[in-house]
């Protein structure tokens, strides 16, 4: 199921105004931190759930027509400078034949997950996204569209490994206990699985930019559940591959280049592989200390503000502002995401010059580094300068006396009220 055909190009779009998100993706100088949110479409909303209470949760995700108004739902409250498509990883499974429901208070359920080797029968083997996941693509091209060249858009799929655990689970879990058994009592078979979806994922993804998309996120969402010896065999060549893969393809069909993010959430003892997996950005959390030095400009992505409460709404909305005042300096190359934040290329850790391209000493590569901020500091009740030491941190970043810039990890929580 080649993706390039799907009649959805990137002509005719309208011409981007603000690309200082795409330029610090790629490492380039830039005048100020850009800002924008993993999940920027969510619950603290009152729009957001007004759109989506008459709405099943995946009937949703395939509505074209829905997807794009909730995505540019966030874009009409906040300066933000990317947007990022409303989906979900798990559209992935469902093209693959598998039934997922969204159950309220419970989250994701398959209703028949995989159990035994012999289900991967039942497994669709021959995917042609653009029939499968074409909805998709539809809602990116009426985004961009739509976007009028405001931001670029970003989309997104989940990993291998973290697509296979919901699969063979049923759903979440704590442990990933049944998933990771299948790793040791049938390697060749999850060997097979992950396999095809990384197949599915790499034609989706060129899919994806075929329609429109202009930077690309992978989740490997639950690599923590993996040590160091598991991640490599079974999380980490099929990263690699689907990098190498989406930029062969694209390079085939005349395909823009688009930056790609890598998130393996916990894998910190994989930084350095990451950082050697061919994404231009690669994401660290909250159990990441220090991100080193790196060669790319400062740049901040924010975590999901789907799940939170007033008082953290308020003073996560103020240290946006506040952080994208104290960077927009003249002379500072870096860009930024009220929530998550990176180094990225040519990194500028002083407002004022830039320093010259250094190696990371945690990555051994140049690599674009998104910092690890614990969101809980922005339950704070108020933000300022010094009102809490991680975000004293993340300033201090920014006027040039630490290495590098940490992040909001992931997400907010979610029982807020936005202001205004």
């Amino acid at each position: 199921g080649g993706a390039g055909g799907a009649g959805w190009g990137p002509k005719g779009f309208p011409k981007l105004k603000n690309d200082t998100f795409l330029r610090a993706a790629r490492g380039e100088e830039t005048e100020y931190t850009p800002v924008w949110c993993m999940r920027q479409a969510g619950r603290y909303l009152p729009e957001f759930r007004e759109t989506r209470a008459s709405q099943d949760f995946f009937a949703t995700c395939q509505s074209p027509k829905l997807c794009c108004e909730l995505t540019l739902q966030p874009l009409r409250r906040f300066p933000l400078d990317a947007a990022i498509i409303f989906s979900d990883i798990l559209v992935v499974p469902q093209a693959l034949g598998m039934e997922v429901v969204m159950v309220s208070g419970k989250g994701p359920v398959f209703t028949e997950p995989l159990k035994e080797v012999e289900d991967l029968l039942k497994l669709r083997q021959k995917v042609d996204v653009t029939a499968e996941l074409g909805y998709v693509f539809q809602a990116i091209t009426l985004t961009r569209h739509t976007l009028e060249g405001k931001v670029p858009l970003i989309g997104f799929s989940g990993a291998p490994w973290t697509l296979m655990s919901y699969m063979i689970e049923g759903g979440g879990s704590t442990t990933m206990a049944k998933a990771k058994s299948w790793l040791y009592r049938h390697p060749e078979a999850s060997h097979r699985l992950l396999r095809l979806l990384a197949d599915v994922i790499i034609d989706y993804l060129v899919g994806q930019v075929a329609a429109g998309a202009q930077a690309l996120q992978v989740f490997e969402s639950h690599a923590g559940h993996l040590g160091p010896e598991l991640f490599q065999d079974f999380a980490l060549p099929y990263i690699r591959d689907i990098a190498q893969a989406v930029k062969s393809k694209l390079k085939e069909e005349a395909l823009p280049l688009v930056p790609m993010i890598i998130f393996a959430k916990d894998a910190h003892y994989a930084l350095r592989d990451l950082a050697h997996a061919g994404y231009e950005v690669v994401e660290s959390d909250t159990g990441l200390r220090c991100l080193s030095q790196t060669r790319y400009s400062d740049f901040l992505i924010c975590p999901e503000p789907s799940h939170c409460c007033s008082k953290g709404w308020d003073s996560w909305a103020t240290t946006l502002q506040l952080l994208k005042a104290a960077l927009r300096g003249p002379g500072c190359p870096v860009v930024g995401a009220a929530g998550n934040w990176l180094p990225s290329a040519s990194v500028p850790h002083a407002a004022t010059h830039l320093l010259p391209p250094r190696r990371s000493a945690q990555t051994g590569k140049d690599v674009t580094l998104q910092g690890n901020l614990d969101p809980c500091a922005l339950y704070a009740p108020k933000v300022s300068h010094g009102h809490c030491q991680q975000l004293g941190l993340v300033l201090a970043c920014v006027k040039g006396l630490l290495p590098q810039l940490p992040q909001l990890q992931h997400r907010l929580m979610s029982q807020q009220s936005p202001p205004g």
